[in-house]
């Protein structure tokens, strides 16, 4: 049976993740988590970042005007042009190697034909300077070193070829712990914008455009991130990812607040892996797949536990017809676990009418998922299916639908699926609307005993399908109902077996 909307709140996976995100946010801008330099803005709540930031630039200011910079280095100290032009790459290496617990100060434009490395801790590159990648195969800004930041500069790759997932492509790799970027841009890279393998890292208003991979990739069993009010423009791949492989270990505690996807190559915000991740009060316009997405993609990633997309709105999702994604998709394979998936407070628009579902949750070989949750979702168009299940349960796999519009009503009590393979229905006191399509389609009615629900089918294959029941019961005295295709049947308990009318 589907849960009363009233219980839903008592359930685990429906806490409050908005107050626990702001909360989380706060103490990561107050630096419980980490050490960012002097003048991190502080907020009152998640959602003050952009006055907080203003505030910070008015005290950067100041800093500015005492003369703070005085004790800062610069490229033309090492003998760097700054024109855009001259090949910096050894001024810029020798700063970089001398700059442990510095201010670095960048004016000009500084091109580079080789991987930069930032290993010394401490290290602050402030802006509004240009580091220019001339050469994709070698295009890296690498930061090793612990508590280092990057405010205000802008990380450029000046053309690609295509895409590369090697770590000498990526636009700005990060593997020290307690790393801060504020209001940095990302403009171009060979690779993914940003690759992220540390812990306590922070990243505030940044901007990352035109990417060949993802915007910002967090792996290798990061933890303790946060991302907030940043957006991803043009990537290739994904907007905003989090990826664990079973070695290491998945990424944990990660929060996503306030954060753009405009125009992505693949998904918005994604998760193929982690444990306790939150994407809040965010927004997507345009991506090929779909834009949100939870995948235990087999067993050389880890598993996916508590993950949460609260407050959002996506426009024009799964534009890409050859990746039937819908808007929101949970898939699993192999031996992987996710459980505990909740998408609350969502307005979802135009999403490509043909996709198969708004929802598609889908489970391959042994794979387990559990506790899926669709509350307070406002649809707007897009595919008229709800819900898309395959090798899924409604009941077995606690799939929960609560609040659910679509143009203005509520479906919540009638679900739609789309069935490619086994599909075994629930007893719950609803309406079914099961379309069975090609790929083998065989749903299973439940008990016929005591059963009030009605259910309707069509068979929108090329071939036959059939119905069958449990317990030994009927449909019109026989075991089974074969359906041709292009017919539809509706189905009804008479108490003890099954009635066609």
């Amino acid at each position: 049976m589907l849960p009363h909307p009233t219980r839903l709140k008592e359930m685990p996976i429906m806490a409050d993740i908005t107050a626990y995100t702001k909360q989380q946010a706060d103490q990561l801008l107050a630096g419980k988590y980490s050490k960012p330099a002097e003048g991190v803005p502080k907020s009152d709540l998640a959602s003050g970042v952009q006055a907080s930031l203003e505030k910070a630039d008015a005290a950067l200011t100041k800093t500015d005007a005492d003369a703070t910079y005085v004790k800062a280095i610069t490229p033309e100290m090492f003998g760097a042009a700054g024109d855009g032009t001259t090949n910096d790459q050894a001024a810029l290496q020798a700063m970089f190697d001398a700059a442990g617990g510095k201010i670095v100060w960048l004016a000009g434009t500084y091109a580079h034909n080789g991987i930069l490395t930032i290993s010394a801790s401490g290290v602050t590159i402030d802006g509004p300077g240009t580091l220019l990648a001339t050469a994709e195969q070698t295009s890296s800004v690498l930061v090793s070193g612990a508590y280092c930041t990057m405010r205000r500069v802008t990380i450029k790759m000046q053309s690609t070829t295509q895409r590369y997932t090697e770590y000498e492509k990526m636009k700005v790799r990060v593997t020290g712990d307690h790393f801060y970027a504020d209001r940095i841009t990302i403009d171009g890279s060979a690779a993914s914008g940003v690759y992220l393998a540390a812990g306590w890292a922070m990243f505030l208003g940044c901007v990352i455009k035109d990417t060949r991979a993802d915007g910002i990739f967090t792996s290798e069993g990061s933890h303790d991130v946060t991302v907030l009010a940043c957006t991803a423009i043009n990537t290739g791949d994904d907007g905003f990812s989090v990826v664990s492989y079973s070695n290491p270990g998945p990424v944990q505690r990660y929060t996503n607040v306030g954060c753009k996807v405009i125009n992505g190559g693949a998904r918005g915000f994604s998760c193929v892996g982690g444990t306790d991740v939150t994407f809040a009060s965010f927004f997507v316009n345009g991506c090929q797949s779909a834009a949100l997405y939870v995948g235990g993609e087999g067993d050389g990633f880890a598993n996916i536990a508590r993950v949460n997309f609260v407050g959002g709105e996506i426009i024009n999702a799964n534009q890409n017809a050859s990746t039937d994604h819908g808007a929101l998709h949970v898939t699993a394979w192999g031996t992987r676990s996710v459980t505990q998936v909740s998408f609350s407070g969502l307005t979802i628009r135009n999403t490509r009418s043909e996709a198969s579902a708004q929802l598609r949750v889908i489970r391959y070989d042994n794979s387990t998922i559990t506790d899926v949750l669709l509350s307070g979702i406002t649809l707007i168009d897009g595919p008229g299916t709800l819900v898309n299940l395959h090798q899924v349960t409604a009941a077995g796999n606690r799939i929960y639908l609560a609040n659910v519009l679509r143009n203005g009503i509520d479906i919540t009590a009638r679900q739609v699926f789309t069935s490619y393979g086994a599909l075994t229905l629930d007893g719950a006191s609803t309406k079914y609307v099961v379309f069975m399509a090609s790929g083998g389609s065989a749903p299973v009615l439940p008990t016929a005993v005591g059963n009030v629900s009605v259910y309707r089918f069509k068979n929108t294959g090329a071939a036959n399908a059939t119905i069958s029941t449990t317990s030994s019961q009927t449909i019109d005295g026989a075991a089974t109902l074969t359906l041709s295709p292009g017919n539809a049947v509706d189905i009804e308990s008479d108490g003890d077996n099954w009635r066609t009318f």
